[in-house]
């Protein structure tokens, strides 16, 4: 099946369900928002987990038939790790519904049409791809700080998949640059209609889940994984209360972008955006450092310089080369973003240089404490060969991932949130492809991949003073006058985000009121998996079919 990279909005046909629309009064607005979220993610993970299971059971779990296909040495056991991954972000999701009392949607039946190994690898790609900019649109709809956190270090986990799956497929990694990352330095944050447009074509049918929720007194809540409109969520800016005192209005793209960032005319909002300003201004410091760090080390990445390195013909050793180089330009990309979004706001809004002062460059980096150089070689960083440059390169993308997962939390504007996830998610990508390099010239002459692209299910989350701290100092790479610059002292707290969307949903009724039985345990409210997959029993099971479909009700999100 093939799928178009740039999937528009439109209107799409779902199945009727009697679905009683529930008049959320805060706080439990914003509380029940973060499940319908959490049920939108859990659909994708669930296709997901099923997708590498059957694929799995269907060509093996050794490398035989990938190998015949042309695909390397070690393909069976990277498949193997991302369906575990993928499994336990569907357990992830599911029991943090429960822990809420809400239902949580079933895994449904599918028609994946697979076939042979290529047709499954080009299917791959997509839905992972899909994965990924599904988690970057629905970050701006979260409220909850520790959901977002979670949300945000497996969005990134996704990324480091599509790359993985990309370097087996021996293609870009970063999709071509210009078609499915925007503008050459981030994800397209894909909304909720686009991400079902991708992948219904899949489903056969799919299970009505009915819970009973104790604090909307004993409601029955009905979702289904093919019914968007049981598990629609909106943008966190909507669920504000007045009570908030601030009004931002936040756009669906980022035309203009700093336009959106809020409304003046009061010290609340200019605060909030001096606040997030220097979210960025930290997240442009790490920029500016990788940015530098790629331009002084160029021929460190040439590919006479991998040639001499690993042995490589020149031909591989060019596409690293340009891939590399690839990087190179989604990291200049970010510090040009950075900088006019942060200059464009304080323009807008006449916010001061003592309220929000842009980050510059740091005049100079201590590249000897990234350990590409030897005693002998600090002086000059053309002689920093290709595998002291890679292990540095590593070092630099893995902490971008992990200071943009900490820093998340603490962005007040949603559509600011957004930006910082697609931007997360580009520098997981780098991570991945450079860790898969980073293997013996043998396994790098043979294209073997390593699961190390994705040591873990979450992504590590490093706090900004964590990450401020081991960047700056002697011997470290930043200087301390340079660390200076970015204002550590006005970085806001975690509790300043908490108190202003409501993250700890203070005033929501008990999860423990009434009984609640899913899958015959006890937890806050009663649930009932109607259906038996696929036998379409009525008000029970969704059965994609013609003539169902011929009957459906328009729903657009």
């Amino acid at each position: 099946m093939v799928y178009s990279r740039h999937t528009t909005k439109m209107k799409v046909l779902c199945i009727a369900l009697l679905f009683a629309a529930v008049a959320f009064a805060a706080p439990t607005d914003q509380f029940i928002n973060d499940n319908n979220v959490l049920n939108y993610a859990l659909t994708l993970e669930n296709f997901e987990a099923e997708f590498y299971r059957q694929a799995l059971a269907f060509f093996g779990t050794t490398d035989t038939n990938y190998t015949d296909s042309g695909y390397p040495v070690g393909t069976a056991a990277v498949l193997s790790a991302i369906s575990l991954q993928e499994t336990n972000h569907a357990n992830f999701l599911t029991a943090a519904l429960g822990q809420r009392g809400w239902p949580a949607v079933s895994t449904c039946t599918y028609n994946f049409g697979f076939t042979t190994v290529d047709a499954f690898f080009a299917t791959l790609s997509t839905i992972e791809l899909t994965g990924t900019e599904a988690y970057d649109g629905a970050a701006r709809a979260l409220t909850n700080k520790d959901l977002l956190l979670a949300a945000a270090t497996i969005a990134t986990v996704e990324a480091r998949h599509t790359a993985a799956i990309q370097y087996i497929r021996k293609t870009s990694p970063f999709f071509g640059n210009t078609t499915e990352i925007a503008d050459g330095y981030r994800h397209v944050p894909r909304n909720q209609q686009e991400v079902f447009d991708r992948v219904k074509g899949f489903f056969v049918s799919c299970n009505n889940v009915t819970q009973s929720v104790g604090y909307l007194n004993n409601q029955n809540i009905t979702v289904n994984s093919y019914i968007p409109s049981t598990y629609t969520w909106q943008t966190a800016a909507v669920l504000r209360g007045a009570s908030n005192n601030v009004g931002l209005a936040e756009p669906e793209s980022d035309a203009n972008a700093a336009l959106y960032w809020g409304v003046p005319g009061s010290s609340t909002n200019l605060t909030r955006l001096s606040s997030d300003g220097q979210v960025l201004n930290y997240a442009l410091t790490l920029e500016n450092l990788e940015s530098a760090f790629y331009t002084q080390f160029a021929s460190s990445y040439s590919a006479d310089a991998i040639v001499a390195a690993t042995g490589l013909s020149a031909a591989a050793a060019g596409v690293i080369s340009q891939y590399i180089g690839l990087i190179a330009q989604h990291e200049q990309a970010h510090v040009i973003f950075l900088n006019s979004s942060l200059a464009d706001v304080k323009k807008a809004y006449s916010i001061s240089d003592a309220q929000l002062k842009i980050s510059p460059a740091c005049a100079s980096y201590n590249w000897t404490a990234l350990s590409i150089l030897t005693n002998t070689d600090t002086l000059d960083p053309t002689k920093a060969n290709f595998t002291r440059f890679l292990n540095a390169a590593i070092q630099l993308e893995s902490t971008g991932v992990k200071a943009y997962a900490g820093a998340i939390t603490s962005i007040t504007n949603s559509f600011l949130t957004t930006i910082a996830a697609s931007i997360a998610t580009v520098e997981a990508e780098h991570t991945s492809y450079l860790i898969q390099l980073n293997q013996t010239n043998a396994l790098l002459a043979t294209s073997t991949p390593t699961t190390a692209s994705f040591p873990s299910e979450r992504d590590e989350p490093q706090g900004i003073v964590d990450t401020i701290t081991a960047l700056a100092g002697v011997g470290k790479v930043i200087g301390l006058d340079c660390a200076a610059t970015i204002g550590q002292n006005n970085l806001p707290s975690s509790n300043d985000r908490t108190d202003f969307f409501g993250d700890s949903n203070l005033g929501q009724p008990s999860l423990n009121n009434g009984t609640v039985t899913t899958g015959g345990t006890s937890n806050g409210g009663t649930t009932n998996n109607s259906g038996n997959n696929g036998t379409g029993n009525s008000g029970s099971t969704i059965v994609i079919s013609a003539a169902v479909i011929a009957a459906a009700a328009v729903f657009v999100l």
